[in-house]
């Protein structure tokens, strides 16, 4: 009798252990597939050019100027935040990008995203009504971190505005950008 108990009690332990193994297998995979470790909340927190502005053949900004208010204020000048404070990009396991506001109910989808085989290059195909018209932008010499991403994005379209240019132009920047993730 104290045998049958024992090996009752095994099964018993044995059957915990497998379906608990069985929790953790299908909790860490959603219908088979890893979420990329991409996916998440991120706060633009850098720009810096990646190489001189220039106008017309006259230096405006020479590289290595910090620029994230300037890149911050055009960005995120379109989403939909309460408090331009709380904006920030969620790059969700669907594939989509949202502008999402901190503490907000606000979003607005803004794009998609996809990551190239060597995972060197992030897309980041932005549409409208979150860009006036459609634009890819490519993130170059990606580096992810555990907290953060960053990156280049060479060909940014900006208002010469922003730079106190003549308005009506566009400029082109090549920045190094950096993106911090969001523990919400």
């Amino acid at each position: 009798m104290k045998i049958l108990k024992n090996q009752l009690k095994v099964a018993l332990l044995s059957l915990f252990v497998f379906s608990f193994s069985l929790v953790l297998i299908t909790s860490c995979e959603e219908d088979g597939t890893k979420v990329d470790s991409l996916v998440g909340t991120y706060a633009f927190t850098s720009a810096t050019l990646a190489e001189d502005l220039m106008y017309e053949q006259e230096l405006v900004l020479p590289e290595g100027t910090d620029v994230t208010l300037i890149v911050g204020g055009g960005m995120f000048g379109s989403t939909p935040c309460d408090n331009v404070l709380n904006s920030a990009v969620e790059l969700r396991k669907s594939n989509e990008i949202y502008f999402v506001c901190i503490g907000e109910a606000n979003e607005l989808k803004a794009g998609t995203w996809s990551i190239d085989d060597d995972r060197t290059t992030l897309t980041l195909n932005l549409s409208p009504p979150a860009v006036p018209e459609a634009l890819a932008l490519l993130v170059t010499n990606l580096v992810e971190g555990t907290t953060n991403f960053t990156g280049t994005i060479a060909n940014l379209p900006v208002s010469t505005e922003l730079f106190q240019l003549p308005a009506g132009g566009v400029l082109l920047l090549s920045i190094n950008i950096q993106f911090n993730k969001l523990s919400l």
